[in-house]
């Protein structure tokens, strides 16, 4: 992610605002950004060019007001979780007059453009849309919100796998609003039994890893998007659910053999801590690990 934007969020974060970053140190494809306003804000965070597309979703606090430009005088008055698209370049003038709680979701030219190719259209960046404002399309805000709560759960932190599939995913919503025309060719069905065999050893063999779409894709020469495309059709699951439940077979099996302590299971399974293990694991099981070992031993 260009340093642009961590900067942008640096500079908001030196007027009056909160700010609480996802994903930059993880260099997700797409990080986040959480941005509190307790008093409001208006032309002091005004920018005549936006340095990098976001797309910014209001999670609650007083209505925004578009100021200038395409949607000007909209609000996201009844809109719920209003999401609107801030391409780069763009003018970026917003106003809420009272507390108000929003995010960013930093989305690259190259992430973009990606996503277009899949698409089989023209590269898209610097072509996106700037009247999706406060969009009252449920899929795109759904999508946005669930990239933004995921992004921002410290209690069960997303892999850096989860997250890219995530953007992906939020990347065919958006660029849904500026196209008709539908992946084509190679782009739909599934894995050959080889290469689907290849990536699942893979994922088996580097489980405690932070795997990343990139490695996957490598294994099967095919893009990050339509690999991950494919390996669902294949598998019914996305890879990153794979490579959780993978992690919890891997307990499973670590906790049926002896006494390791569950910390050191965590971290040998590729879990953040003993916390995360234990919210994955019971939800996976609907059992603590500690309950699994005991009922093992019976």
């Amino acid at each position: 992610m260009p340093a642009d934007v961590t900067q942008f969020w640096s500079t908001l974060g030196r007027q009056r605002l909160t700010v609480e970053t996802a994903g930059i140190a993880e260099t997700w494809t797409a990080p986040v950004a959480q941005l509190r306003a307790p008093n409001g804000f208006g032309e002091e965070l005004w920018l005549t060019e936006i340095p990098e597309t976001v797309l910014a979703i209001q999670l609650s606090g007083t209505d925004v007001r578009k100021c200038a430009g395409k949607g000007s005088g909209l609000t996201s008055a009844g809109r719920g979780y209003a999401a609107t698209l801030q391409p780069k370049g763009t003018r970026n003038e917003f106003q809420a007059d009272g507390p108000c709680v929003f995010a960013h979701i930093a989305l690259s030219d190259a992430l973009i453009d990606g996503a277009s190719e899949r698409l089989g259209i023209a590269p898209m960046s610097g072509l996106l849309r700037s009247d999706v404002v406060f969009d009252p399309c449920p899929q795109l805000n759904g999508a946005a919100l669930d990239y933004v709560r995921r992004a921002l759960c410290a209690r069960a932190p997303p892999t850096a796998l989860e997250m890219e599939g995530r953007a992906l995913f939020l990347l065919d919503r958006v660029l849904a609003l500026h196209v008709r025309s539908r992946p084509n060719g190679p782009m739909r069905g599934g894995l050959a039994p080889r290469q689907l065999r290849r990536v699942t050893d893979f994922i088996r063999e580097h489980a405690a890893q932070d795997l990343l779409l990139d490695d996957l894709a490598a294994l099967v020469g095919l893009s990050p998007t339509h690999s991950a495309r494919a390996f669902r059709d294949s598998t019914g699951v996305p890879p990153h659910r794979w490579l959780t439940n993978q992690r919890i077979a891997c307990a499973r099996e670590l906790l049926e053999a002896g006494d390791l302590p569950l910390a050191e299971i965590a971290l040998a399974c590729g879990f953040a801590d003993q916390s995360h293990f234990t919210m994955t694991f019971k939800k996976a099981t609907a059992l603590t690990p500690g309950a699994y070992r005991r009922e093992a031993r019976q």
